[in-house]
């Protein structure tokens, strides 16, 4: 109910989505929507205080998770969206990641700010795997930095796809994403148990 409020809004979500597949129009100012509104969300960097401390509270952090989750889901089940909406939200959010890693450096790295920044990291990552030309694209210093501090709250099935290796063999990471998938391993195999360990916890 955060984004379109309503009683059911599931329905109300259904026909914007309809509308929008049937009107570029409507697309575009849906998805014009949806950005702002996670950006909105954002205490320190939707103010003009940029001085004053990180102020973002866990049911702000919570908002943006939301958003930002429903702004990836749309773009992928959306392929009435056109390449160049889709580059300029990715820019865009590349633009906020860049602000908000430059903000985290004069501050105190909270739960919270990992949260947030993991959370539209994980936006643009989802959007990459779909668009995965947009690497060449969104590729910098500031996203490098941003997967650096966030890549423990980035979810296991953004960590080990393949369209990202590029990305991060470029920082370091490829490592990390050549890890056994989980279900290599159900039902257990008592050969393949050490292995196994790393998806106990």
């Amino acid at each position: 109910n955060i984004l379109t409020p309503s009683l059911k809004s599931k329905y109300t979500q259904f026909l914007v989505f309809f509308a929008a597949s049937k009107n570029a129009f409507v697309a575009d100012r849906f998805l014009g929507s949806l950005v702002a509104f996670l950006f909105s969300k954002d205490a320190q960097l939707s103010s003009h205080h940029s001085s004053k401390p990180l102020n973002n509270t866990p049911a702000k952090a919570k908002s943006i998770r939301i958003a930002s989750c429903f702004l990836s889901s749309f773009i992928k089940n959306a392929p009435f969206l056109n390449y160049a909406q889709v580059k300029s939200t990715c820019e865009l959010l590349l633009d906020w990641i860049g602000r908000k890693v430059e903000a985290l450096a004069h501050y105190s790295k909270s739960t919270t700010e990992i949260y947030i920044i993991s959370s539209v990291l994980c936006c643009l990552l989802e959007i990459v795997t779909v668009y995965p030309d947009l690497i060449s694209y969104i590729s910098s210093s500031s996203l490098n930095d941003s997967i650096k501090i966030s890549y423990p709250s980035i979810p296991l099935h953004i960590r080990q796809n393949k369209v990202l290796e590029p990305l991060y063999s470029e920082i370091g990471l490829i490592e990390n994403t050549n890890q056994p998938q989980v279900s290599q391993f159900h039902p257990f195999n008592p050969l393949e148990l050490p292995l196994c360990k790393q998806f106990i916890l």
